[in-house]
């Protein structure tokens, strides 16, 4: 796959089976914390505000019409208003080949855009690939939550990370 093949645009409601296929996927799964298999119903709940509550951001990543990857971020409450919650997965197919960092950038311009101030994250201790993107980009270690999830019969750490938007991005990214 050639990343000029790759569309980056808001989701649509006809996306959700496909992502919901992605969360499923025992890989996924394990890097995110939900156990699968996670039911269409509750899957639409969980994503449903991103499309009908017009301040959630949710980008698609999607190659020839395939809806591979989804990053979101959560708008809180008004005094958490300059900060968001990001999550974001790839279907495993398309790990290690720009798909998540394309997802990233996107949603950056988009944070800056509204006005955001900062991006905030959590990730498994374990999810190196996902920290050293998040390195890459210009997120910062922020801390650990010790036993922050307990999934698949096991507590793991989770890194809390954010990024400030008034800062420049590295140039690598």
């Amino acid at each position: 796959m050639a990343l000029e093949e790759l569309i980056v645009r808001p989701i649509r409601k006809n996306d959700l089976p496909a992502l919901h296929e992605i969360v499923n996927m025992l890989e996924v799964a394990e890097l995110l914390g939900p156990i699968p298999p996670m039911t269409y119903e509750k899957f639409e709940k969980w994503h449903g505000r991103f499309i009908e509550e017009p301040e959630q951001i949710a980008l698609v990543a999607e190659v020839e019409k395939r809806v591979v990857g989804l990053v979101t971020l959560s708008i809180e409450e008004e005094i958490y208003r300059y900060d968001s919650w990001l999550s974001i997965y790839v279907h495993k197919s398309f790990w290690h080949k720009g798909v998540g960092t394309q997802l990233m950038k996107a949603v950056i311009d988009v944070a800056r855009d509204i006005g955001l101030r900062r991006i905030s994250l959590g990730v498994f201790a374990g999810n190196k690939t996902a920290i050293g993107m998040y390195k890459k980009i210009g997120f910062k270690a922020e801390g650990c939550s010790k036993y922050g999830i307990y999934t698949f019969g096991r507590y793991m750490d989770t890194i809390l990370m954010g990024l400030l938007l008034d800062e420049d991005l590295p140039s690598e990214a």
